[in-house]
């Protein structure tokens, strides 16, 4: 798929005659399935990474709070299975699987729900 990238550039560069080449692109990821929340913020079903081809898809998180440090640990695993769930599954999966959180989750305690936060003096 690279090289018919940069060919299209070139005879884009020959076409508009411009003095030099300065359009390049990459192929980063091919994903059949992803989430958009906003600009960088999006969640993929991730085939092919940077020409990395996996067997099974792997799933691509950036800028949602499923990586931020400031969730809570216990949720951000759980956010990220929801997502796997949401992008390979079905919603009755996804919907037994919420229950199933939302018990562990009631069952814990407040320090292991609770935002982690530092505080100074």
């Amino acid at each position: 798929m690279q090289p018919q990238i940069d060919k299209l550039y070139r005879d884009l560069f020959e076409y508009m005659n411009a003095y030099d080449m300065k359009m390049f692109m990459k192929r980063e990821t091919i994903a059949d399935k992803g989430i958009y929340l906003a600009k960088k913020k999006y969640i993929y079903n991730v085939y092919d990474l940077e020409g990395v081809r996996f067997t099974t898809p792997e799933i691509k998180v950036t800028g949602v709070e499923i990586v931020r440090s400031s969730t809570p640990e216990f949720c951000r695993n759980k956010l990220k299975e929801a997502s796997r769930i949401i992008l390979q599954e079905d919603l009755e999966s996804l919907q037994n699987y919420m229950e199933k959180v939302k018990s562990e989750f009631m069952e814990l305690s407040p320090e292991d729900v609770a935002f982690p936060r530092g505080a100074n003096n």
